[in-house]
């Protein structure tokens, strides 16, 4: 029994990895470019079937901002991306978030596809 509790700690590492580099090699950087001018994402990681990320805003770098979206769908074949549900410390970002980018997004970049791919059976 040992034996199979080690393979399978093992096997959860190795996806724990390929899911942490899916997120911080393709869907980080795409985060990043759309919120560019507002802010940064310097740390994402998926949490009990959310999305959760800590960042700094524009003219607010001394204060960290944490959000968590709560509703996460993704297409089985990677094309169409859907956010929901965000909370978040600041109020402001909170309403912000989910005004205007709790919605489904069109998904064009094959890296970024193939990341969510990965990344679907997360939630």
């Amino acid at each position: 029994m040992r034996l199979l509790d080690s393979a399978k700690n093992i096997f959860n590492s190795a996806k724990d990895s390929v899911l942490d580099v899916s997120l911080n090699t393709a869907v980080k950087p795409f985060l990043n470019k759309a919120i560019s001018g507002y802010g940064e994402i310097y740390e994402l990681k998926i949490e009990n079937k959310n999305i959760k990320a800590k960042g700094i805003l524009c003219g607010l770098e001394d204060k960290e901002i944490e959000v968590v979206c709560e509703h996460v769908h993704i297409s089985e074949d990677g094309l169409k991306l859907s956010l929901y549900g965000f909370k978040s410390n600041m109020p402001f970002a909170e309403k912000a978030l989910n005004n205007f980018a709790a919605r489904d997004y069109k998904i064009t970049s094959e890296v970024l596809q193939k990341a969510l791919v990965l990344l679907r059976k997360s939630f």
